[in-house]
């Protein structure tokens, strides 16, 4: 999931990228290891 919202990043769409990162990095952040991988 990570590699490919850095690689949108890598291509220009920094502003779409950046919000898909900032909305996956505060869900990796906010919960539980465990709970990401059901997602």
């Amino acid at each position: 999931m990570l590699e490919l919202i850095v690689g949108k990043a890598r291509h220009g769409e920094t502003g779409t990228a950046r919000c898909l990162f900032d909305k996956s990095y505060g869900l990796l952040t906010n919960l539980p290891e465990g709970k990401d991988e059901e997602r």
